[in-house]
């Protein structure tokens, strides 16, 4: 279970204080670890997550995505009204 987070810089004498939160649940700036204690997530998933976890827009539209179903293979509906948004987005065809 090594992590290159807990590991980079691993200082004997910081080993109390510096130490792996293994998450069990996250919400908004929040975050719960397997003992049950909150932590508040000050760095934002160290920075991907703009909207804080798991924010209910987002969960949402997956659950809507998955009931319809997730096939590996065929190219999906939103393949086109998707790259149309993102060459809009970028400045190209």
């Amino acid at each position: 279970m090594a992590d290159p987070r807990t590991a980079a810089g691993f200082r004997a004498e910081w080993k109390e204080l510096v130490f792996p939160v293994v998450c069990d649940r996250s919400k908004g700036s929040r975050l719960w670890d397997i003992d049950g204690n909150e932590f508040i997530d000050l760095v934002n998933g160290f920075g991907q997550t703009a909207f804080g976890h798991s924010p209910d827009f987002v969960v949402d539209a997956i659950t809507r995505q998955m009931e319809r179903g997730f096939a590996i293979g065929p190219q999906s509906d939103l393949a086109g009204p998707i790259a149309e948004r993102f060459a809009r987005f970028v400045g190209h065809q």
